[in-house]
């Protein structure tokens, strides 16, 4: 017997309308502005099937209700081998047609992926989507007017961050691998955050990176997002200052010292035998 053709709710647009507003009040009344970040994926790795040299360049601001509002979920905190492991999830449910309006319109995308990142203000974390439920209130009046994002903590892995949002940038400044360079006696000052290049000519460098600190007094110059390796016979170039210092000594590894995970005292231990003489032994540009 076929269902009763006077009681079909699946095309009424009005009651749908006032469903989906009466979704997007309630997640505005009960929820927390967060910043959504997607992520701009680089060269895909077949060998591991993960995505290499991922950028995040925007943020957008969008209201979410967070599911479990006690606290967060999963294993927690474990202690490893390793130091401690931070499991903790966290399930955030967006209204879709705001996700549109702010982020998906914007940023030319379809539906939220898996990749993409979520800060939370308040706790100063950011959570990295590992789900996207599309269909966790099944249909009601023939639509689904929520996502569900299942999040894991973020650990940085050497990405880009372009946001322009300095609580979110900092996840780089402060984790990301550098090489401190001391210059010999040379012209001109450095400009945080400038391109810089060594060799015979720029457009033939044979080193390149970006300036994280420059210290005209010490001549001690911290660079990032390294390419090739510098050379302590030739001059590094400023590309917007124009600064021209020739270098003396390098330090091939500076790390950002985590207690918990004991880091520091590791590649220690690990350099009395391991060969780290790779200018970046945690990315693809040897």
């Amino acid at each position: 017997m076929a269902t009763n053709q006077y009681f079909n709710f699946y095309n009424q647009a009005a009651e749908q309308s006032l469903t989906n507003d009466l979704v997007v009040e309630s997640i505005q009344i009960y929820g927390h502005d967060v910043r959504y970040i997607p992520r701009n994926s680089g060269r895909i790795d077949d060998i591991f099937n993960e995505t290499r040299n991922n950028t995040y360049d925007d943020a957008y601001e969008v209201e979410m209700y967070l599911q479990n509002v006690e606290g967060f979920e999963g294993d927690g905190d474990l202690l490893s081998k390793f130091g401690v492991e931070v499991r903790d999830t966290m399930n955030l449910i967006c209204s879709v047609t705001r996700w549109q309006t702010e982020v998906g319109t914007p940023e030319g995308m379809t539906q939220p992926e898996e990749g993409d990142l979520i800060y939370l203000p308040m706790t100063d974390h950011l959570l990295e989507i590992k789900f996207v439920e599309d269909e966790e209130v099944f249909y009601q009046l023939g639509k689904t007017y929520i996502y569900t994002f299942r999040c894991e903590f973020f650990e940085y892995g050497q990405e880009e961050f372009n946001t322009g949002i300095a609580d979110i940038d900092d996840v780089q400044t402060l984790n990301e691998y550098t090489i401190d360079l001391t210059l010999n006696s040379g012209t001109g000052d450095f400009i945080v955050g400038e391109s810089i290049w060594q060799g015979v000519s720029q457009g033939s460098a044979t080193a390149t990176a970006e300036v994280r600190s420059w210290n005209n007094a010490t001549q001690l110059l911290r660079v990032a997002n390294i390419s090739g390796s510098f050379n302590t016979t030739l001059d590094v170039n400023g590309v917007t200052s124009g600064a021209v210092w020739p270098v003396g000594t390098k330090n091939e590894l500076v790390m950002v010292n985590n207690a918990e995970a004991d880091n520091q005292e590791i590649q220690t231990e690990a350099g009395g035998f391991i060969d780290f003489s790779e200018n970046n032994p945690f990315s693809e540009n040897f």
